[in-house]
């Protein structure tokens, strides 16, 4: 764990006018320190230069330490509570997508009283950073920011990043694939020469095909005959059954000379009846259809964005 090199400064005046709105993500999001993996952006420019690149260097050894895609937010535009919390949702969704593991830290330098910070978890970040640990980040930082009644250093806010930071990766810290210790075998090997392959544990193509040029060419004969004599039988027998069916559909109705003797009254063929329609009682009489009522849902996305593939919340704190 490291930690940032802490410069002495004076008060120093945020930045609160720009030429894009505050609910502007594409415009907001603009900055040169931006990678696949994290995303720092000094809005408001309290931080120097110097202090900016060394955070912006915690920042990516935390993320790859935790396995977290981490984004930390310095605000300076006006936006009020629900568009900050909106605008962490809109931001991590344009840098990272919303199914990335991430977690989004804005702090609020927009000269408005109280001043409202947010962290929100994203995915698999949101298990691991639950709402007492996001609280416990944000207490943390506020150990050093100002109040927004009170001056502004950059060196406080330098400090509050950096043992945000720290707190982020005490509770999230994954040990790499690289680090993890080894198992050692008691077993001494017998020698360095690898073990021989199988040569029948699989089959190739040519092998197949010598296996087919193998067999006697009257059993393919006799075997290609049979194939041919079970498809004519089958023919055959389709052929009956269809002739069959005729003849009984056929034979069902009397013949002409019937409806001529005057005979036919009673007429009734074992193989043809008539279908009574089905009885409906009385539209009066049966009972009314019964109407689901309407559905009602609500969802709050000040705080909590989710859906089958996807989940966020966040937690704020007025300052």
């Amino acid at each position: 764990m490291c930690s940032l090199t802490v410069y002495a400064d004076s008060p120093v005046t945020p930045r609160n006018s720009f030429g894009y709105r505050g609910t502007d993500v594409i415009s907001s999001i603009e900055s040169p320190y931006r990678t696949y993996q994290t995303y720092l952006k000094d809005e408001a420019e309290i931080l120097p230069e110097k202090a900016e690149k060394d955070l912006w260097e915690k920042l990516q050894a935390v993320s790859e330490n935790t396995n977290v895609k981490l984004a930390v937010f310095i605000g300076g535009n006006y936006r009020t509570d629900i568009e900050t919390e909106n605008f962490t949702y809109d931001c991590v969704a344009a840098l990272f997508g919303t199914t990335a593991d991430a977690l989004f830290i804005y702090l609020d330098f927009e000269g408005q009283s109280p001043a409202y910070d947010y962290i929100r978890a994203f995915n698999g970040a949101e298990r691991t950073y639950t709402e007492a640990k996001r609280t416990a980040i944000l207490n943390t930082m506020y150990r050093y920011l100002p109040k927004s009644t009170e001056p502004v250093y950059a060196s406080s806010v330098q400090q509050a990043l950096d043992s945000g930071l720290n707190e982020i990766e005490q509770a999230g810290y994954t040990p790499s694939t690289s680090t993890a210790p080894s198992v050692v075998s008691t077993v001494p090997p017998a020698n360095n020469t690898p073990p021989a392959q199988n040569s029948n544990s699989t089959i190739k193509g040519e092998d197949l095909l010598n296996i087919f040029r193998s067999i006697p060419s009257w059993v393919i004969y006799v075997g290609i005959g049979l194939i041919i004599l079970l498809v004519i039988v089958s023919a055959i027998k389709r052929a009956a059954r269809r002739h069959r069916s005729s003849q009984t559909y056929t034979n069902s109705y009397p013949s002409s000379d019937y409806y001529n003797t005057g005979f036919h009254h009673g007429y009734h063929s074992s193989s043809y009846r008539h279908r009574s329609p089905p009885h409906h009682p009385p539209r009066s009489s049966r009972p009314p259809r019964r109407s689901s009522p309407p559905s009602h849902s609500s969802s709050s996305s000040s705080s909590s964005h989710s859906d089958s593939s996807r989940s966020s919340s966040g937690t704020g704190m007025h300052r």
